[in-house]
């Protein structure tokens, strides 16, 4: 096993960490000025890296399932970033503790505030609450923690059987965290407006998981790649290409799914579904609807198209990082517009997120460097076309 040993990247994680503490200061400094805006700021930038997180363990599971060697190439980083979850669950308590202060229908009146409180009572409650979390908290930690345990004792032993065992776990895990990340989405997003309906916001947070995790995964393997030459070695043009591949593919998924639930409650107009979007088409929210549509979709599509963009990895790693920060917009826009029906930006939004991002990326370059940079793989290799000819002319001959 090859474990990593590069003073770069622990010069890298200790700067990091450094940073991390910093601006955690300056967080909770800001949180006894301003409790409010903190908890605001702290659930947009929790709920982005939870989404992460699980992304990260579901494009893992769908690579054991499905298999190829984009996996291969950047399953050590998905599994240190599935393992992420651990630390959002003690990130989490801070919005359970405060849960009045956030959600409408946890108050003594909400029967009074709360439109169709009474119809809905049964699911928004708060022991019922907190159950869902920590179910979902659940399946979030333990799939990953399994299947990151077995793919590291392969590295030791080598076996089919432990790669079976790994398929086998994630087929059924996969739709675990679907569901589990449907009632994430549910409870901490669409509950901030308990009246919005849509049967299809479940699925648009899980498409847009797996779009964040292909783009973080992009962005460290190219970080990573030049300080760790074993990954370097395999971090091809061909690999790259499969992987941006994989996010145009994706881009265009999210871009399909988000604006058929758009089309859906702007034709049925059922005042229910419809109040959800007016609040972020109006009152200067729209223009990051604008901005979504153009960084999110049309700029990031127009140049995945380019077979050369997809090669070259620092251009393939821009275009990553750009859908990766407006996943974080994104969910901006989702959050927000339910505490402020004018757009504003308050400090406490950058510094609050990009604390818990320090400190997200701190635990998982601790997590990273612990293990070895490479996953063992035991299916083998696809020849280049070039010797599938050669191969092929030698038959001939």
């Amino acid at each position: 096993m090859i474990f990593i040993k590069s003073p770069e990247l622990k010069r890298a994680r200790n700067a990091v960490i450094a940073i991390a503490v910093l601006l955690s200061a300056l967080a909770v400094f800001g949180a006894f000025l301003d409790l409010q805006h903190f908890l605001q700021a702290y659930l947009a930038g929790f709920l982005f890296l939870l989404l992460l997180s699980a992304g990260c363990g579901g494009v893992l599971m769908l690579n054991h399932v499905a298999g190829g060697t984009w996996g291969y190439l950047v399953r050590r980083i998905l599994e240190s970033g599935a393992l992420m979850s651990f630390v959002l669950a003690l990130l989490a308590v801070p919005l359970l503790v405060f849960m009045q202060e956030l959600f409408a229908w946890t108050r003594p009146n909400a029967a009074v505030i709360v439109p169709l409180f009474e119809a809905k009572s049964w699911y928004l409650n708060v022991p019922f609450f907190i159950g869902r979390v920590l179910l979902c908290f659940a399946i979030f930690c333990l799939v990953p923690l399994l299947l990151a345990r077995w793919s590291r004792q392969q590295d030791v032993e080598p076996t089919e059987a432990r790669r079976y065992r790994m398929a086998a776990l994630s087929a059924p895990g996969m739709i675990l965290f679907v569901l589990a990340i449907s009632l994430i989405s549910i409870d901490f997003i669409m509950s901030l407006q308990p009246e919005w309906y849509s049967t299809m916001f479940g699925f648009q947070a899980a498409t847009s998981c797996v779009l964040a995790a292909f783009a973080f995964s992009i962005v460290a393997l190219v970080c990573l790649a030049p300080r760790l030459p074993q990954l370097s070695a395999v971090a091809t043009p061909d690999r790259l290409h499969d992987l941006g591949n994989l996010l145009l593919a994706l881009v265009l998924f999210w871009t399909y799914v988000s604006f058929s639930q758009f089309l859906i409650i702007y034709s049925g107009n059922l005042p229910e579904e419809v109040t959800f979007y007016l609040n972020r088409i109006t009152r200067g929210w729209e223009y990051i609807g604008l901005a979504l549509a153009l960084f999110h979709f049309i700029l990031p599509f127009a140049v995945l198209l380019s077979r050369s963009v997809k090669r070259r990895a620092k251009t393939l790693a821009a275009v990553a990082a750009l859908l990766l920060l407006f996943r974080f917009v994104d969910l901006f826009w989702l959050v927000m517009p339910s505490f402020r029906p004018t757009l504003y930006v308050h400090w406490l939004d950058l510094i609050v997120p990009s604390a818990l991002a320090f400190v997200w990326l701190g635990a998982f370059l601790w997590s990273y460097g612990s293990h070895a940079a490479l996953a063992r793989m035991l299916f083998p290799q696809r020849p280049a076309p070039e010797a599938e000819m050669g191969a092929a002319a030698g038959e001939t001959a």
